[in-house]
């Protein structure tokens, strides 16, 4: 081992050694639930990051090997009608606004997966991809959160990672059960230091079928953190619209068009939230 590599993997050492007085530096912005992260909570971020990419998308590529994926970065600005409206203008911060056009931080990365999906799949044969397709990205979302927010880990500006699994609505595969049979084995491998469990979310937003979040218990005297805290929803959604078809030739030898509606099976991780409870379980 280099004398190099030995000096950076003693900084990671100290790095877990020391972590449980250094987790945010809250204060150094003067508005609540804005706190800066240092190096040690870069790192850990990244690795926790890059944990769930790879075993998420071997989930859901065993939930259907057919899958194509589909990795973006998108702007943090995005226009006010690609927000779904279960979003009012009191949840979000407003950048820009004038007769034609609004735009605002988005409080969620699904608006732009919704769009880059939507580029892939055309509305028949003119696009090489076909459902189901995985878009998925880690990125910022931004929310006006008001009461306790640090205490509570709701912050303002978050990382989070999404997974948008966009299927047809008539398959016969119930994905989100399939998921959750699977979700505590991912949580387990990508973080092993924490215990989690699943829960039937006590909110269902109109765009849901259902959503089941993840959760873990954490103790805290510095941070007054709920005992049990979510680190993960999993949701069933319907409001991916989009104009789509097959063609296909029966044995009549007739053309026939079949409409095809959407359903979409999200996973949204709150990487800070994960990076806390990482940090918060170490001895």
């Amino acid at each position: 081992m280099s004398q190099s590599t030995t000096r950076l993997y003693l900084l990671l050492i100290m790095d877990f050694e020391t972590i449980k007085s250094q987790h945010m530096n809250i204060g150094l912005i003067p508005a609540n639930g804005l706190p800066t992260y240092s190096e040690r909570w870069i790192r850990s971020r990244r690795q926790i990051q890059r944990n769930f990419e790879i075993e998420i998308l071997n989930m859901l590529i065993d939930l259907n090997p057919q899958a194509q994926h589909f990795m973006i970065e998108s702007p943090c600005l995005v226009t006010r009608d690609m927000v779904n409206e279960n979003y009012t203008n009191q949840d979000m911060f407003v950048q820009y606004s004038n007769e034609n056009e609004q735009l605002v931080l988005r409080p969620e990365t699904t608006p732009a997966s919704y769009a880059y999906a939507k580029k892939l799949l055309g509305t028949n044969r003119q696009s090489n991809v076909k459902p189901p397709l995985v878009v998925y990205q880690t990125n910022k979302s931004f929310r006006r959160e008001t009461d306790h927010v640090v205490k509570n880990m709701r912050l303002k500006e978050f990382y989070q990672l999404e997974f948008q699994f966009i299927y047809s609505a008539d398959t016969k595969n119930d994905y989100h059960a399939r998921v959750l049979e699977n979700i505590l084995n991912v949580f387990n491998r990508a973080i092993p230091a924490i215990d989690c469990h699943t829960i039937p979310s006590d909110r269902l937003p109109s765009y849901s079928e259902k959503t089941t979040d993840v959760e873990t218990h954490i103790q805290s005297q510095e941070f007054k953190v709920p005992d049990s805290l979510e680190l993960c929803s999993i949701s069933t959604r319907t409001d991916f619209n989009h104009p789509y078809s097959f063609h296909y030739t029966n044995k009549k030898g007739e053309k026939i068009e079949k409409p095809i509606d959407f359903k979409v099976l999200e996973i949204a991780i709150g990487l800070d939230r994960c990076v806390f409870a990482h940090l918060m379980s170490i001895p």
